[in-house]
């Protein structure tokens, strides 16, 4: 029976791709993709896990700072990797929402 590709197949394939990236021979990569796969299926396989996103505090105030630097908009979109419009956000909570700090923060 065929399974569908999930999340043990892209972790692999970026943990792959990050080795090789990072100079290391792409057969030593895959055996040490093997050896933590097989690691991570011993110690957690057959159960759910959730895997919480990044704390975006820390992207939300770099993107300010580059903003308060004069950098335009649609380029720190490009170097944060995220859409113009989350820029603009970021900005407008910000600036609009009162909370003028992270203290709010739950």
């Amino acid at each position: 029976m065929e399974r569908e590709p999930g999340f043990i197949d892209a972790y692999r394939a970026a943990l792959l791709a990050e080795l090789v990236a990072a100079g290391v021979a792409a057969e030593t990569a895959r055996a040490a993709v093997q050896a933590a796969e097989a690691t991570v299926r011993g110690e957690w396989g057959g159960e759910s896990h959730y895997i919480p996103t990044p704390n975006k505090s820390v992207r939300d105030r770099a993107i300010l700072q580059a903003l308060e630097q004069g950098e335009d908009p649609r380029q720190v979109a490009r170097k944060h990797d995220v859409h113009p419009s989350t820029v603009r956000r970021v900005r407008q909570r910000r600036q609009g929402s009162g909370f003028g700090s992270d203290d709010w923060v739950l």
